[in-house]
């Protein structure tokens, strides 16, 4: 105990240094803009000062920056200011905003020839668009690190290799993100500050994980550590590297080492934040090692300490609701103006600006009630898990034994949900937010084009909105299932899949795949019509689109009898599913190929379907052979009328 409080004071010092110098750098600052006068060494500090501070604070010193830049005509002071404002809205994910500086600052930076200036505008305008159009953010992040190397400034540089990483990261190419770290990392070696450093060994070690070689990469976690440890780091760096130290001791089984590592982050996260919703996954490691350790009252107490931060955290989630809410009404304000400002374009024009931004208005408010909803259905479910979570502390304290196998049990159960509906909502609002920020982000854009030149800008919103509308109807499809009602009925299984598959005649490869219905059925077969429908739509849909150029395509379904089940086989000889892929395919928002367009939620809500009826999905398929074959279990029970 006396070495975990000695660690935790040494981390508490270290962090007060670094705080100290800081804080030391700003007072400089500040006394030297007291005297300083109106010209350009004034435009300088007051930029200095915006890189140094932080939150409103940034921002008021770029704004100020930027006034007295143009005021003076010193266009690299005004280049300078719009790529810190610029900054300053991506963090606070304002991206139309940020895009708008960042563009501003990198026209006067260009002009000028200022390649330092260009190459970070470039690099900003590709985290802007990391989310929502990631080939587009490559092209930003060549740009600038071509500016770097014109510029000879191989920190910058660095940069650029770590987002060009970040991308084939996210992208699951893990050789390629391997290589453009180790590049970054090569630099920062001879250059770099510790903390931009440790954030090299950070990225590089997380590849290696990526790559499964988990040597090498706790290697680099812990050199990274050393660093941290011995010349000072952020504090997210910090409590990062003990979180995966923690976790990689206890894939050894370590549990007492990685309790003592967790409780590290955790102590460091509560010495700087005061534990908000951003360090709640400081929390829950040292709720679980204790759990494991057999140290339940301990376990307990983090475990209601992780329970009120979700709590905290979702009414945070509420206030940002209503204050995005707030936000698009004054941007639908804003546009109003600026359509009254416009009246002299051609009348098609304005119609079809009047139809955008009522279709944004629209998509708007759908989004709202769609995150409302899931937000809220998160905190019902999180307040009742508390709930019966103390209840069963309190009842059962005296039995230990019987007391530990029902928290064990809970607790699974509490992390298979809690993960489905954090995965659920993140993807979900992610997915939602990128179509609509990018809309934005053309509408924007597309209030500086002449009117003749408006039409690729439509099509690129109404490719956005068609995305939209695809994502809210599966999200609609997915409600539908898991809240209706099983209604069971006759059905003509022959009859229905015919008229399934003359429905993708629309399909512009549909003449070239041969359909086979085989069906061996001795006894009536009940169902609800709905959830049926839905089921052979979306398979018999992915069976279609995924179909190889051969020729002939062939998807053969058969229908049996075996034991107590009802079953549907759909057999085709696509493009297939890899085995290694094939556990994940009912992951909600999970695409199998990068060939997919979709939302990704078909299987998912295939899945769904099927266990509302109390059945089964199976994926059979030989690794190398062309096709999959998808097998629907119904059970006997339900076909007994």
């Amino acid at each position: 105990m006396t070495r975990k409080f000695s660690c935790f004071i040494l981390l508490c010092c270290l962090h007060c240094v670094i705080l100290c110098a800081n804080g030391s750098l700003h007072a400089t600052l500040l006394q030297r803009l007291k005297t300083a006068p109106a010209d350009t060494a004034r435009v300088n500090l007051l930029c200095e000062l915006s890189g140094k501070s932080d939150g409103a604070e940034q921002l008021d010193y770029a704004r100020e920056a930027l006034d007295l830049a143009g005021q003076l005509n010193y266009r690299y002071g005004m280049a300078r200011a719009h790529i810190l404002m610029g900054e300053y809205y991506y963090f606070s994910e304002d991206f139309p905003l940020s895009i708008k500086h960042c563009l501003a600052g990198l026209n006067l930076a260009r002009t000028d020839n200022h390649n330092v200036l260009s190459a970070i505008a470039y690099r900003y305008i590709g985290y802007n668009h990391f989310k929502t159009q990631p080939h587009t953010s490559l092209q930003f992040y060549q740009q600038s690190m071509r500016y770097s190397r014109e510029a000879n400034n191989s920190i910058q540089e660095s940069y650029a290799l770590s987002a060009i990483g970040n991308l084939y990261e996210a992208w699951q190419n893990g050789k390629k993100a391997l290589e453009y770290y180790l590049r970054s990392l090569a630099i920062r070696e001879k250059l770099g500050t510790p903390d931009q450093l440790v954030s090299s060994l950070i990225e590089t070690a997380r590849a290696y994980d990526r790559l499964e070689d988990y040597t090498v990469s706790n290697e680099y976690i812990l050199r990274a550590l050393k660093i941290a440890e011995e010349k000072g780091s952020s504090s997210q760096n910090l409590i990062y590297l003990y979180q995966m130290v923690g976790h990689d001791l206890v894939a050894q089984q370590e549990y007492e080492k990685a309790l003592e590592y967790f409780l590290k982050a955790y102590n460091l996260a509560a010495a700087n934040n005061g534990f908000n919703q951003n360090n709640i996954s400081s929390v829950r490691p040292v709720a679980d090692m204790y759990l494991q350790l057999g140290r339940y009252k301990e376990a307990s107490e983090f475990y209601k300490r992780y329970f009120d931060l979700l709590e905290a955290s979702q009414r945070k989630l509420n206030q940002q609701l209503f204050e995005s809410q707030q936000a698009i009404q004054q941007e639908m304000d804003r546009q109003k103006m600026l359509l009254k400002d416009a009246e002299l374009a051609k009348e098609k024009a304005e119609t079809q600006r009047q139809t955008i931004l009522r279709n944004l208005f629209i998509v708007g408010y759908l989004i709202l009630l769609a995150l409302a909803f899931f937000i809220y259905r998160s905190f019902r479910l999180n307040r009742r898990i508390n709930s019966l979570l103390e209840k069963m502390v309190k009842e059962k304290t005296a039995e230990l034994e019987k007391t530990n196998r029902k928290l064990l049990l809970s607790e699974m159960r509490l992390r298979e949900t809690n993960q489905d509906l954090e995965a659920f909502i993140y993807k979900a609002s992610h997915d939602l937010k990128g179509p609509l920020v990018s809309s934005l982000s053309l509408v924007d854009m597309a209030q500086e084009q002449k009117p003749e030149d408006l039409r690729p800008y439509f099509d690129m919103l109404r490719t956005s909105l068609n995305k939209l509308d695809s994502i809210l109807v599966s999200l609609h499809e997915v409600a539908i299932i898991r809240q209706g009602t099983v209604v069971m009925k006759k059905i003509d299984l022959q009859e229905t899949l015919h008229r399934m598959v003359e429905s993708f005649r629309a399909y512009s490869h549909f003449d070239r795949i041969r359909f086979t219905i085989e069906n061996r059925l001795t006894r009536p077969f009940y169902t609800d019509e709905i959830l049926l429908h839905t089921i052979l739509r979306n398979i018999l849909e992915n069976a279609i689109k995924y179909s190889r150029d051969a020729d002939p395509s062939l998807i053969d379904i058969s229908l049996q009898e075996e034991g107590s089940y009802t079953v549907i086989s759909v057999r085709d000889n696509g493009i297939g599913i890899p085995a290694d892929l094939r556990p994940r395919v009912f992951d909600v928002f999970f695409r199998a190929t990068e060939k997919s367009k979709g939302s990704g939620l078909g299987l998912y809500i295939v899945k769904n379907a099927m266990d509302k009826l109390n059945g089964r999905i199976e994926i059979a398929g030989e690794e190398g052979q062309p096709g999959i074959t998808f097998r629907l279990l119904f059970p006997r029970e339900n076909q007994e009328q």
